[in-house]
């Protein structure tokens, strides 16, 4: 399992480096997203937040931001930073476990 690893440099989901994550490269990479969403379970436990309405929101939310940050993504981002997507992605993704972390 290298979940660590796909948190910090997620371009390593795409182990064949194909340019496009296939099913099993998805597979590893939503394990990766598992451990994370399950220290944000344990701080929301903490935090008394009510585990159902939670997990729900979270759920819907996280559907909308994927393909919303897909389409951007892939209309805008991609032509024009396309050197830096990776460096980029792991980024956003950094950025937003260390407010997940600080908040």
């Amino acid at each position: 399992n290298h979940s660590p690893e796909v948190l910090s440099h997620p371009e390593t989901a795409d182990a064949d480096h194909s340019g496009s994550i296939e099913m099993k490269e998805s597979i590893a990479l939503a394990l990766a997203l598992t451990v994370n969403n399950i220290g944000v379970g344990v701080a929301a436990s903490v935090a008394g937040v009510s585990v159902w309405p939670a997990t729900l929101l979270t759920f819907v939310t996280s559907l909308l931001a994927i393909k919303l940050g897909a389409g951007f993504g892939q209309q805008f981002i991609a032509g024009l930073l396309g050197l830096y997507a990776s460096f980029l992605s792991g980024f956003v993704i950094f950025v937003v476990g260390l407010a997940s972390l600080l908040a």
